[in-house]
């Protein structure tokens, strides 16, 4: 005669308690690693930070070049007399914007060159100024 023997159907809860210990362990160790420090030094409040202002490079198409901004007004000059009439305008500062113009006439090469020249001084703030078709 065959005994029968009752199943017991429990749920074995220790090798899911194993892998949470497991997790709970690399999340601990992970977690100070995830943190990062970025120093930064903030300005006072109330203290405007200090507006450069930009340089305009007016090239035109009778060859001449005007460089000035709107608090110092604007020096004509041509190819010769650019970067010292630039380094007067932005004051030696060579991180100061300069803004690009040219008249529509102007020969490409021209406002290549004049990009050169301002890339070979130092200068790489450097942007062209754009007006609208329609105006």
């Amino acid at each position: 005669m065959t005994t029968r023997v009752a199943q017991r159907s429990e749920i074995n809860v220790t090798p899911f308690v194993d892998v949470m210990l497991v997790l709970l362990i690399i999340f601990m160790v992970a977690a100070p690693l995830a943190v990062t420090n970025i120093p930064l030094i903030m300005p006072p409040p109330g203290q405007a930070t200090p507006q450069v202002m930009p340089v305009f490079v007016s090239l035109q198409k009778d060859g001449s070049i005007h460089v000035g901004t709107q608090r110092l007004g604007e020096a004509q000059g041509d190819w010769r007399s650019l970067l010292a009439l630039l380094r007067e305008k932005s004051g030696g500062n060579l991180g100061a914007p300069v803004f690009v113009r040219a008249d529509r006439d102007v020969n490409y090469g021209d406002v290549v060159r004049l990009f050169d020249e301002l890339r070979g001084a130092g200068y790489r703030n450097v942007s062209v100024v754009t007006e609208d078709p329609g105006d």
